[in-house]
């Protein structure tokens, strides 16, 4: 019941600044900004430590306070953030329409590093469908998409693009050279090896956080 009255006045804080018509100050900004990304906090907490649901709401809480002072990265981040709970808990469609808005506003807003987060995360989804050619398409767009992509996010792509050649056996299992491998044309023989170099690094890494 506690936690009940507590949603009421956050419904009711949020709702104070999106229906007045005036702008919130800038430290009432700052204030709902913070507490956006408490709750994205939380919902990474949840995530990782696999209760799905729980990590969603908080996903949700953070997009409507994102939501609420207009923080388009801020909405973005909660887009991709509910895709991966709702992919986790097998909620397929519901995954590709966030992620699909996700990458629409960072194209909008041309924030070259959220396109290819979204980018990436719409490959995993495709992954979760088998479609692997589809999903090496999104992560070949995504490694493109942001030169200034970070180590950490790029060794994330990198994993998910030796994923889709072992998930379709173009890897031998034990002994990944890439001589033992017939290579599809469009495939950049650096970016392979890489990806094939990265796969166990990756998925330690990918263990650990999200993208």
């Amino acid at each position: 019941m506690k936690t009940f009255k507590i949603i009421l006045i956050i419904i009711s804080f949020i709702q104070l600044y999106t229906c007045s018509g005036a702008p919130p100050l800038k430290e009432e900004e700052v204030e709902i900004k913070n507490k956006a990304a408490s709750y994205a906090e939380s919902g990474n907490k949840n995530y990782n430590e696999g209760r799905y649901d729980e990590a969603l709401n908080f996903f949700k809480l953070a997009l409507e306070y994102n939501t609420a002072v207009y923080n388009e990265k801020g909405m973005i981040q909660s887009y991709l953030s509910m895709g991966k709970a709702y992919l986790a808990g097998d909620k397929d469609i519901d995954a590709l329409s966030v992620f699909q808005k996700a990458l629409d506003m960072s194209r909008t807003i041309d924030d070259k590093d959220l396109i290819a987060q979204s980018l990436n995360n719409m490959g995993e989804y495709y992954i979760n469908k088998s479609e692997y050619d589809k999903a090496l398409e999104y992560f070949q767009n995504a490694l493109s998409a942001s030169p200034s992509v970070s180590q950490y996010k790029l060794a994330v792509i990198h994993h998910n693009i030796g994923t889709v050649y072992k998930r379709r056996k173009k890897i031998r299992s034990g002994n990944p050279e890439l001589s033992e491998c017939t290579l599809p044309e469009s495939i950049d023989k650096k970016i392979y090896r890489s990806s094939v170099e990265q796969l166990h690094v990756g998925s330690c890494v990918f263990r650990e956080r999200r993208l």
